[in-house]
């Protein structure tokens, strides 16, 4: 039988691994996260082109150098 969904990859990963530790979260610790991110993500700065982009490496805090691929040598430098 192949696994499938979050909970199986969760159990295989324990099985296999035990410094996994697993937390159950509440309802309203789940939407305190939720409305966290909402924060963070509503502040991010979108990349051009982005599902052309394999690598990207923080050059600043306003700066970030995009390769097509990890060892690319062709990069562009986005400053936001």
């Amino acid at each position: 039988m192949v696994a499938t969904g979050v909970v199986h990859g969760i159990g295989g990963a324990v099985k296999r691994n035990t410094s996994i530790l697993v937390i159950e979260l509440s309802p309203d610790e789940i939407e305190q996260g939720r409305d966290s991110l909402d924060l963070i993500f509503n502040q991010a700065k979108a990349v051009p082109q982005i599902q052309k982009v394999h690598s990207m490496t923080v050059v600043n805090i306003d700066k970030i150098e995009c390769k097509i691929y990890s060892n690319s040598g062709k990069k562009f430098i986005l400053n936001f």
